[in-house]
């Protein structure tokens, strides 16, 4: 009885502190709406057509380890891969948090590209990948872009800023593309541009839009979940 009355209690003050929220207690949930875009990026029928007509397009970052881009390329100075044996994606991968990777490398565009579909077990709020773990990928990708395109003639460099704008909600298990690309190089300072789009606004298998419009459409951000810029620093030599 006395456990009861406390937390009738303390359930009176939060509600006269933060209104119906509190008072619905324990059992309150936040609803949960899915949007088109998370629509559109649903496993359950399969994987989108988009993946296919990328995988056609562009080759593997690493001929040797296509589908477990961790493992394969060349490592430490001069190398192009950042990752070691003991790399926190293997981990990640075998503990489900995100299936079917597959690096693609755009030379024409000079961008890196990941697919891949997000776990069912990297929520925060019920449905939505966490922000830690988007986080995470945009990291992980602007290293990659700074492995192709500065590492090999520059040498090993380093997270030093990570600043990300969270659009939309990320679905789990979901399809998506990370894409990441070297925007500028400033001595020691370099800095890449990352985005974790739809898939398909990346390339329109479908040809149904024009590239106009697919510009439109990535300034008003409508395909975009999350973007960041990245500040590498070059290690130094000594």
């Amino acid at each position: 009885a006395f456990r009861g009355s406390r937390a009738r209690g303390v359930s009176l003050r939060l509600a006269s502190r933060f209104g119906d929220l509190a008072r619905a207690g324990t059992s309150f949930r936040v609803p949960m709406t899915s949007t088109s875009r998370a629509v559109s990026c649903s496993t359950e029928s399969g994987p989108p057509p988009w993946i296919n007509t990328l995988r056609e397009k562009f080759p593997p970052r690493f001929k040797d380890a296509p589908d477990l881009y961790w493992l394969g390329g060349d490592r430490g100075v001069g190398g192009r891969q950042v990752h070691g044996e003991d790399s926190v994606f293997g981990l990640l991968h075998g503990g489900g948090a995100f299936h079917d990777p597959l690096l693609l490398l755009d030379s024409e565009k000079q961008t890196v590209l990941l697919v891949l579909k997000t776990g069912a077990r990297t929520a925060g709020h019920p449905g939505m990948t966490h922000g830690g773990f988007t986080s995470l990928l945009l990291d992980e990708m602007a290293g990659q872009a700074y492995c192709e395109f500065v590492q090999h003639a520059r040498g090993p460099g380093v997270t030093a800023n990570l600043s990300v704008d969270f659009i939309k909600p990320l679905p789990t298990e979901s399809h998506v593309l990370v894409t990441a690309k070297v925007t500028s190089i400033d001595g020691r300072k370099v800095r890449c541009d990352v985005r974790i789009v739809d898939g398909e606004s990346y390339y329109d298998a479908r040809g149904e839009e024009t590239e106009g419009e697919k510009k439109k459409k990535d300034e008003k951000d409508e395909n975009v979940f999350a973007k960041a810029t990245a500040l590498f620093v070059v290690l130094a030599k000594d």
